[in-house]
């Protein structure tokens, strides 16, 4: 749901285009994407991605362009791959992490958005292919940047979480564990 509200506030903050506004540059919903992909694999990943993207079509405009769905679909599966890498759900995310995810976030974006939406635009629309590779360039270093930020912080706060629990968990065994019980 919060990939839908993104992209609607999205809508609502660039409403002009996209060929040259700042919603190119920095795109919340694949931000978020990335988000839930990392910390919670890659079915939840592909769910968020199609369904987040097919709502938001359906919302937004009049048809669902599925080249821009199944894209989106792929990235959270490609991210989502490398989930028990991250750790964010053990509370382990370090600096370690976070370089391996944008890594991660850019072979995904790099993947999809410049070479697998071009292509298909290409085939399927008959688009003009330099067209649609500049727009797949623009969408990929929007969608790594929002990783970077939104995702990066959804994950420390989340291993921070993570943290918290387990300690307080490890405690309370220790504890019990003395007393007896």
């Amino acid at each position: 749901m919060a990939f839908v509200v993104s992209a609607v506030l999205k809508n609502a903050i660039f409403p002009f285009g996209t060929t040259s506004n700042m919603g190119d540059y920095f795109n919340i919903s694949l931000g978020i994407l990335a988000a839930v992909a990392a910390i919670f694999g890659p079915i939840c990943g592909g769910v968020v991605g199609f369904g987040g993207t097919m709502l938001a079509d359906v919302m937004l405009s009049d048809t669902i362009y599925m080249v821009d769905v199944l894209p989106a679909c792929i990235y959270g599966v490609l991210i989502g791959l490398f989930a028990g890498k991250f750790l964010a759900l053990e509370g382990d995310f370090h600096i370690r992490q976070f370089v391996d995810y944008i890594c991660v976030a850019a072979f995904a974006g790099i993947f999809n958005w410049v070479m697998i939406c071009p292509l298909a635009s290409f085939i399927m629309m008959h688009s003009n292919l330099f067209t649609v590779i500049e727009r797949g360039s623009k969408i990929f270093v929007g969608a790594t940047v929002s990783a970077a930020v939104l995702g990066g912080a959804a994950m420390l706060i989340t291993s921070k979480i993570m943290h918290r629990k387990n300690s307080r968990e490890r405690y309370f065994d220790r504890r019990d564990a003395a007393a007896g019980r």
